[in-house]
């Protein structure tokens, strides 16, 4: 099975939404650890480096409404609750 990172994200505005990172070859956090912007989450990657796709990382941001809800990325339409990923980052990314 792949590795998965969840992360929880509490913004500036209140608002909380996890970050799921998946398809992972390993894991370099630990459970409840902190996590600053720039920390080594993970390695991309089947398990067993020998999967028949290609590496790629399977990246989701949700809402606490959709966590546990049982949706695959395999499902048409994603509930409510599934944010647009290129539209999160680009509207939460500080200037630079």
């Amino acid at each position: 099975m792949d590795g998965v990172v969840l992360i929880e994200h509490r913004l500036e505005s209140g608002t909380t939404v996890f970050t799921q990172y998946g398809h992972l070859q390993s894991i370099d956090v630990s459970a409840g650890q902190n996590v600053a912007r720039g920390t080594k989450i993970g390695v991309s990657g089947p398990p067993d480096g020998s999967a028949p796709v290609l590496k790629h990382l399977h990246f989701e941001v949700k809402t606490l409404a959709t966590i546990g809800s049982g949706w695959s990325p395999h499902t048409p339409c994603p509930p409510s609750g599934y944010l647009d990923p290129a539209a999160f980052v680009g509207s939460s990314r500080p200037n630079a």
